[in-house]
């Protein structure tokens, strides 16, 4: 599936061009990375005519506005969807049911549409621009829920809150440092089989549900698998439509879909049992993190060297100590949990 190679026709080109540009206008560690002949896919750029996999500084740029539009727009939508997931009752939890009752609060459906609307942008960032740059971005959601908190309940930001955020910027910084990461080809196989372990991850709390006594971490790491499913099958689309590959889309897509499904309803049970302390530090780490270290199983890569892996780690690192720590302030947890 991934790893078909075919003559690429006009549209194609024309596609793959609008999303991967040629560019000589490279980060530092990209041009020392050149100058040591590191450079893993020129040559094969070179060769056969195919175009050059790594990112440019416009397509960095257009990848990070549209991740922040992106960010922005679930900020909102999981503030909405939190206050009102609180009130829903205990027999609904990871019921589809529950979909019916939070479909008749206001609040909740205009979340949830500024949620799907947050969406197109998080694929043109995944477009544009690399994994492990796109889903740090989507961190800033948690310092967005901050100053939402402060606006909204008057909660003072602590000095806690600002190393959170300082370290949340910081990661994406030295993230748009090493930015040039490449794509390489995949087995089939394999991203299928990440796809499934993730499903299966996101599924456990469900078949654990008649057992009773369930805790919210569980089900906020499923959740957290769900979307992490998302973004890599967002990827993943974003590759098929490259290829005019329109069935392949369709099915990727289907994966979205029902990913956004069992997500969703994970993570409003979820809410329902437990204070957002507890539930939002772990699905913002790991829809933060683990896309970007999964991103070799779908065809991407950390850097094109020691030195950009060791920059692109260091900026993960610090993306998910900061969310961890930031989605556990009071601030972000009275404004989740005001409706409750």
């Amino acid at each position: 599936m991934v790893s078909q190679r075919r003559a690429p026709s006009e549209v194609t080109r024309g596609w793959q061009q609008l999303r991967w540009s040629r560019s000589h206008s490279l980060s530092g560690t990209r041009a020392q990375d050149l100058r040591r002949g590191d450079d893993p896919c020129g040559a094969r750029g070179r060769r056969g005519g195919d175009l050059c996999n790594c990112p440019s500084v416009s397509d960095v740029a257009l990848a990070s506005l549209a991740a922040l539009g992106s960010a922005a727009l679930y900020t909102s939508a999981i503030t909405l969807q939190a206050l009102e997931a609180r009130s829903a009752p205990a027999a609904l939890e990871l019921r589809p049911a529950l979909f019916g009752f939070l479909v008749r609060r206001p609040r909740w459906v205009v979340g949830t549409t500024l949620g799907l609307l947050g969406w197109p942008l998080q694929a043109l960032a995944l477009a544009f621009g690399p994994l492990a740059l796109v889903q740090p971005i989507q961190a800033l959601s948690v310092v967005g829920l901050l100053a939402a908190g402060h606006r909204i309940l008057g909660e003072p930001i602590g000095l806690r809150s600002l190393v959170a955020v300082a370290a949340i910027a910081g990661g994406i910084v030295l993230l748009a440092l090493g930015a040039p990461t490449g794509t390489s080809d995949v087995s089939g196989a394999l991203p299928v089989a990440t796809l499934a372990g993730l499903g299966v991850c996101s599924l456990v709390p469900f078949a654990r549900a008649r057992g009773g006594g369930r805790s919210a971490a569980p089900l906020a790491f499923a959740a957290g698998a769900a979307y992490t499913a998302i973004a890599l099958s967002t990827t993943l689309l974003d590759s098929a439509l490259g290829r005019s590959a329109w069935l392949v889309a369709i099915v990727w897509l289907a994966v979205i879909g029902a990913a956004a499904a069992v997500g969703g309803l994970t993570e409003m049970s979820a809410f329902r049992l437990a204070a957002a302390t507890v539930v939002a530090p772990i699905i913002f780490s790991v829809e933060t993190v683990a896309p970007a270290l999964l991103a070799p199983l779908v065809g991407e890569h950390l850097g094109t060297g020691a030195q950009s892996l060791a920059i692109d780690l260091a900026g993960l690192a610090l993306v998910g100590a900061g969310v961890a720590l930031l989605a556990r302030s009071r601030s972000v947890a009275r404004l989740m949990a005001a409706g409750a």
